[in-house]
């Protein structure tokens, strides 16, 4: 429509590809998939891909790739498996055999990239689209700093414990609700903002958002995460000295479920 009326198109969407939209189109597949929804791919042939813009009598659309590419990452298959599997069952799926070649190459890198990421401690949310790593020191539990808590609003013991949440028994009695998952308490891991390769907030190793989304093929825990709630818990011993401690929480925009919590006080994340 722009180019009709004679305007010039936003560069940003001149550059728009299904390999750059991957990160957003993969968290969106998640939430679909915790959801056990169904996922509809609308093709605009008027939002052509890359390289069918350079072939004007194709009618190939963006989302034609799209699907290709989410199809290649979440069966690990190469594009012309991917096409021959979405071919089978479709009765028009056209696309070349360049894209084809491109789309493996993709999936040889993804590949590459997820097999050096599983040298790494990963923690991640239910659906998976709040993700950390921490470094390889931390592969050994016995490196971790964890503690258990079973703490509970309702028997007033959540403020005199020392884990960042409001009640972890309340939250496992939400997840067991929600998603049917036993678990008998929450294990709190406590963390300085140099132990990851890619924490929260932009902290770790690897702080270019771009290399991060690119290595989790997601937006990130910071743009899928939101603040809950702030915390605050005091203990006074017999010495008398304030351990009051404040605490910032983060859910997962999708599942819902803790994710991470910040110490107001001395920086720690948990």
């Amino acid at each position: 429509k722009e180019q009709q009326e004679g305007k010039e198109i936003d560069p940003k969407l001149k550059s728009v590809n299904a390999y750059n939209m991957a990160p957003e189109l993969l968290d969106y597949c998640r939430q679909i998939a915790l959801q056990r929804g169904v996922l509809l791919f609308v093709d605009d042939s008027d939002a052509a891909c890359e390289t069918c813009k350079k072939k004007p009598s194709s009618r190939e659309g963006l989302m034609k790739e799209a699907i290709l590419v989410c199809m290649s990452y979440i069966l690990q298959t190469s594009g012309y498996e991917t096409w021959t599997l979405i071919n089978s069952q479709v009765l028009f799926m056209w696309t070349t055999q360049n894209i084809l070649v491109e789309l493996t190459r993709w999936v040889g890198l993804t590949m590459k990239i997820s097999n050096y990421i599983d040298t790494y401690p990963k923690y991640s949310c239910i659906c998976g689209c709040c993700s950390f790593l921490l470094a390889r020191n931390f592969t050994d539990p016995k490196n971790i700093n964890m503690k258990a808590c079973n703490c509970s609003v309702a028997y007033k013991s959540s403020e005199a414990s020392e884990c960042p949440s409001r009640g972890c028994a309340d939250f496992v009695s939400f997840v067991k609700n929600r998603y049917g998952l036993k678990w008998e308490n929450i294990k709190w891991g406590y963390f300085e903002k140099d132990d990851f390769l890619i924490g929260p907030f932009g902290q770790g190793m690897q702080k270019n958002s771009t290399y991060q989304k690119v290595m989790l093929n997601s937006k990130g825990p910071d743009r899928n995460s939101y603040c809950c709630a702030v915390t605050e818990k005091g203990q006074v011993e017999w010495s008398s000295s304030d351990r009051t401690q404040k605490w910032r929480l983060y859910k997962c925009s999708v599942c819902h479920v803790l994710t991470h919590a910040l110490s107001l006080k001395d920086g720690r994340i948990a």
